[in-house]
C-alpha cells in the first residue's frame, strides 16, 4: 500500500507543503516540495504537493476517488481507492 503524507513546512518565514510517499513502490521513497498555494485552502492545498509528486516522479496512479484524512498536527494522509477494508467482518 503506498501512502502519501503531506506536511507544512515554514522555511524562514516562507510556506512551503511537502508531499512524501513511502511504500511497496520503494524503499527510498519519493519527495516533492510545492511553494504554499495561497489562492487555495484546506485539503485541496495538499493535495496540490500530491499532484506535484505525481508530475515530478512520472508516476502513472490514478488520483480517481483518492481518500484522504488529517491528524491534530494538520499533516494530511492521502491513499488509493483500491486500498479498502471489507465492512462485511
Amino acid at each position: 500500500m503506498v501512502v502519501i503524507k503531506t506536511k507544512y513546512i515554514n522555511r524562514n518565514g516562507a510556506g512551503f507543503i511537502r508531499a512524501n510517499a513511502k511504500g511497496m513502490l520503494s524503499d527510498k521513497g519519493f519527495t516533492a516540495t510545492i511553494p504554499y498555494p495561497h489562492e487555495l485552502s484546506g485539503v485541496d492545498v495538499h493535495f496540490k504537493a500530491v499532484q506535484a509528486l505525481i508530475v515530478k516522479h512520472e508516476l502513472d496512479w490514478d488520483t480517481t476517488g483518492m481518500g484522504y484524512g488529517s491528524d491534530e498536527k494538520g499533516d494530511y494522509f492521502f491513499t488509493f481507492a483500491q486500498s479498502t477494508v471489507d465492512r462485511n467482518i
